[in-house]
């Protein structure tokens, strides 16, 4: 799926985010007294590694000293789940404190590895919530993809001006949140960037025959009241920055649909967690370093960044609009409610750094930085 959207644009091998709209998140930052190896790369610990100390204030819920640290580190023999990771290799899952077992499957989707896992003993159920998981993903990656020739994205890059279009009820939804959080961050974030990005040679030429105009989404973009959509320009969109949060949102809501209720989605960082015990997070650093971010119950989290070994990222990608990212070299992650939030706000936090602490509070969020040394920062 073609990954994108602004500054942050096509994400690197190790770019990622998380969620599920509408639920209710905590990240728990914990002070450690140890570091912790997890599959031979180093893990910083986070309060020696800043040293001004990591804030821990306890903004709405947010981000604050975790109450419970050893209840954590005994429910976790596998303390760090590594968000980024996009080898087929799944990442450890923590025990719960019952007797259910973890049940983990996984498949290519998005442009990455997916995997949706669970903690239940019923085997069948698991199954028929799992598939029913990667099936909302899919029709995710068919309708968004700027690289499929179905999808409606490329029904838009090739629609004339004063075209009237029927759209997929997941695409309505991922473009009238763009177009909301546009307006919201007066256009740092904006979808209506597919012709910067093809022009960089980050995304494919669409076989159109309509140039793609660089325009605001909303000026180009009307949502009708029946769900169609009126193209008011020719305009060429990805929605690769805002629609892997909102496919995991929608696979984590699946799961809970067929019945279950400790169930755990990651799309090659994009991460949702829903029921049982916090989870430990590991965010990595633009050098590969692994920094503990807190353990996360409830909530989403999204990564985006420069990774070593990566040649998606670079300079010139993160300028746009005449705009250069302020965190150019930083790892820069959200934690919110939904996946979809903390998906799009990771390209906010990036230009803006902690000038985007406003928009952050309004979607009860927070961002953070991790610089090559694994110092993090907050923002909000």
């Amino acid at each position: 799926m073609g990954n994108s959207f602004s500054s942050m644009g096509r994400e690197g091998a190790g770019g990622r985010r998380i969620a599920r709209v509408g639920m209710q998140m905590r990240l728990s930052l914990i002070s450690f007294d140890l570091a912790t190896v997890v599959s031979s790369t180093r893990v910083v610990d986070r309060r020696a590694a800043s040293a001004g100390g990591t804030p821990r204030g306890s903004a709405r819920g947010a981000m604050q000293q975790c109450p419970n640290n050893d209840r954590l580190r005994r429910a976790s023999p596998h303390p760090l789940i590594d968000i980024n990771s996009r080898s087929s290799r799944l990442a450890p899952v923590p025990r719960e404190a019952n007797a259910a077992s973890w049940r983990r499957r996984a498949r290519p989707l998005l442009g990455t590895i997916v995997e949706v896992a669970a903690c239940t003993t019923d085997e069948p159920a698991y199954r028929r919530a799992a598939d029913a998981a990667f099936g909302c993903v899919a029709r995710y990656h068919a309708a968004m993809s700027f690289h499929e020739a179905g999808s409606d994205v490329r029904a838009i890059a090739a629609a004339r001006r004063g075209a009237t279009l029927d759209l997929a009820p997941e695409t309505r939804h991922v473009i009238a949140a763009a177009l909301a959080l546009s307006a919201q961050s007066d256009g740092i974030f904006d979808v209506g960037v597919g012709a910067e990005l093809v022009a960089r040679g980050r995304l494919p030429m669409p076989p159109v025959s309509c140039p793609g105009t660089a325009a605001l989404a909303a000026e180009a973009l009307r949502l009708e009241d029946d769900g169609r959509l009126t193209v008011l320009r020719p305009i060429w969109i990805d929605l690769g920055g805002i629609a892997k949060g909102a496919a995991v949102d929608a696979a984590v809501a699946a799961m809970g649909d067929a019945g279950l209720s400790i169930v755990r989605v990651n799309a090659g960082g994009d991460l949702a967690l829903r029921g049982g015990e916090p989870q430990r997070i590991a965010v990595r650093g633009p050098d590969g370093v692994l920094v503990d971010a807190g353990a996360l119950a409830d909530g989403a989290i999204a990564t985006s960044g420069p990774y070593a070994g990566s040649s998606d990222q670079d300079a010139s990608a993160l300028v746009v609009r005449g705009r250069r990212a302020r965190w150019v070299d930083r790892a820069v992650s959200v934690v919110a409610p939904s996946c979809l939030i903390a998906d799009a706000l990771t390209k906010v936090v990036a230009i803006l750094g902690p000038d985007a602490a406003p928009l952050l509070r309004r979607h009860d969020a927070q961002g953070f930085s991790v610089d090559a040394s694994g110092r993090l920062e907050r923002v909000a």
